[in-house]
């Protein structure tokens, strides 16, 4: 188990939200939370489940969860599950794998937003704008 991850500066007028982008593969997650730091998000990083509850907890205005639906540990729809059961107004975006077919029962019925990866330069930061309802 290893400590969640706070890298990069932070831009120089930060949003207030603040995300935590939890994805197994460094290369994404690193690129994910670029481009979310970019467009002026504070952003913590998680390679598993259990870091990005740890996260979770650490950063009690955490607005946005950005998942891996394949994420180690506890699965992105389960982590969101919990996270929600703590605080409802949590909001949740699912990254999946393009190929992979999605558990839709388990995603409608959790009121979950999924995406398909890969995504171009700003699909992500356009996606958490759209959930997030900000500019």
């Amino acid at each position: 188990w290893t400590k969640p991850v706070t890298m990069g500066p932070e831009p120089a007028h930060p949003r207030r939200e603040r995300i935590i982008v939890a994805d197994p593969d460094a290369r994404s997650r690193a690129a994910a939370a670029g481009a979310l730091r970019a467009a002026g998000y504070a952003v913590t990083e998680a390679a598993t489940g259990h870091e990005a509850e740890a996260a979770f907890w650490a950063e009690p205005n955490t607005e946005l969860l950005v998942a891996a639906v394949g994420l180690p540990g506890v699965g992105g729809p389960r982590l969101a599950s919990v996270l929600r059961a703590l605080r409802p107004g949590l909001k949740v975006l699912l990254l999946l794998e393009d190929g992979t077919p999605p558990d839709r029962r388990e995603e409608d019925a959790a009121g979950l937003r999924v995406i398909r990866r890969p995504l171009g330069v700003d699909g992500l930061p356009a996606a958490v704008r759209d959930v997030l309802g900000s500019r």
